[in-house]
């Protein structure tokens, strides 16, 4: 039941109210969108305020640069929520969002407006919100302090910090995430395999 594994999912951040989770629970609460893999879930001019629940699969958000390269905010995984927070849309203005699944995905669904009367109903939700974004960012701090790096090295340190992502992910995202050519990309995977099977010498 995929309200009741959400409810889940935020309990272990914070601790959620029955009556919250009752309301997360109502069929009419959250909307499903079942996405094949390249399908967009919002792109330029649509709704960037809405939260997304990944039920299963996965989605990455970003925006194109003058070049038109994918500049990749983040991708969210099965049981995370995927939102664009107000502080990021301030900071890039004028940016058109793209929010795409990278593979077969199951998403729910709400809306700002529900969301706000959330807010005023259940005063935990707010706090959650505040987590989740904090989360958010945290990811999006450790992908720029990789960005700092030179190139050869960016893929060892994604590797560390985002394990899950490394198994997950095809090439060309892995890519533009770390702002790297595929070539660039392809030495430091040999480079860091050869580092690995020396290690187990």
């Amino acid at each position: 039941m995929p309200e009741k594994k959400l409810t889940n999912m935020l309990t272990r951040h914070h601790q959620v109210s029955n009556a919250l989770g009752l309301h997360l629970q109502d069929k009419s609460t959250l909307r499903k969108q079942i996405l094949k893999k390249h399908e967009m879930l919002f792109r330029p001019f649509g709704k960037t305020d809405e939260a997304h629940y990944i039920y299963t699969g996965m989605c990455k958000i970003y925006w194109r640069n003058e070049d038109n390269e994918e500049m990749i905010f983040g991708f969210f995984g099965e049981d995370e929520i995927a939102l664009l927070p107000e502080e990021f849309i301030l900071e890039i203005q004028n940016q058109d969002m793209y929010m795409e699944a990278v593979m077969d995905t199951v998403v729910y669904t709400i809306t700002k407006t529900q969301m706000n009367e959330i807010y005023q109903q259940y005063p935990e939700a707010a706090v959650l919100t505040d987590i989740i974004v904090n989360n958010i960012f945290r990811k999006r701090k450790r992908q720029l302090w990789i960005l700092l790096l030179p190139e050869g090295c960016r893929y060892e340190w994604f590797c560390s910090w985002f394990p899950e992502l490394r198994m997950l992910l095809v090439d060309k995202d892995i890519a533009s995430f770390l702002g790297v050519s595929k070539s660039t990309l392809l030495r430091s995977k040999k480079d860091l395999l050869f580092k690995e099977l020396k290690g187990k010498k």
